[in-house]
């Protein structure tokens, strides 16, 4: 049974987080995923009880064994995966021994044990864009607004590298074709990792930049500048 304390106290946490570090939603929902592993491992130890130090397993060397539902086939977490709910664990009782007073008696040598366990690496599966693969997709016989939209999506990740969340928000105010320039601002509507503002250079790859200017120069000539620059298609339009 989870202890009532130690799931107020990681609520507490989630709060600060969130009013001091304004943190978005997405990155405090896996806060709360991540530590919701500490609390299961604790069980009705107190966090702040010093019993929690001599609990074995060790909550690294528990985490290691544990095979989520549902979570790749049954299989256990992937390294990086460990790695970050064991750092979610470790901010959590920083922050604690620093702001809540019952917390003042646990171990600062404790906390700093809290370290993930080596795994072996599992090797992933990618495969990197180039640059004939992105003409290729450019270059395939689509008419409409729907083809031409989706070329320039195409053309524009490949220049910006952007993630896909900041690019479906980012307004049309934030594009800056003449200087090659992409601002990706919060403050200005687009959705960032984090909430980091950062201005993005376009590579100059005149082929692939006179695709992305062809529907820039669409959606500026019928839309506000704070609509979304990949706008919306009309799904009863035939284009």
């Amino acid at each position: 049974m989870i202890h009532r304390a130690n799931y107020h106290h990681v609520r507490q946490f989630i709060r600060y987080r969130a009013d001091v570090l304004d943190l978005d939603e997405a990155t405090l929902h896996g806060d709360k995923h991540r530590l919701n592993w500490l609390l299961i491992w604790a069980d009705d130890t107190p966090f702040n009880d010093r019993a929690i130090e001599g609990k074995r397993p060790t909550f690294q060397r528990w985490l290691v064994d544990q095979k989520p539902v549902g979570y790749n086939s049954g299989e256990q977490f992937t390294p990086e995966t460990n790695n970050k709910i064991v750092l979610q664990a470790r901010m959590f009782f920083e922050w604690a021994t620093i702001h809540l007073r019952e917390y003042r008696t646990v171990s600062r040598a404790w906390v700093d044990s809290l370290r993930a366990v080596k795994m072996d690496e599992i090797p992933k599966d990618r495969q990197a864009v180039s640059l004939d693969m992105v003409r290729q997709l450019v270059g395939v016989e689509w008419g409409g607004m729907s083809g031409l939209r989706a070329k320039a999506a195409a053309a524009f990740l490949f220049l910006s590298g952007m993630r896909a969340t900041a690019f479906c928000t980012m307004p049309i105010r934030c594009v800056d074709l003449d200087n090659n320039k992409i601002w990706q601002y919060p403050s200005m509507g687009t959705r960032t990792k984090n909430r980091k503002s950062a201005v993005t250079m376009l590579y100059n790859i005149p082929d692939l930049m006179a695709v992305v200017r062809e529907w820039d120069t669409v959606v500026r000539a019928t839309l506000p500048d704070t609509a979304p620059w990949y706008a919306a298609l009309d799904t009863n339009s035939t284009a």
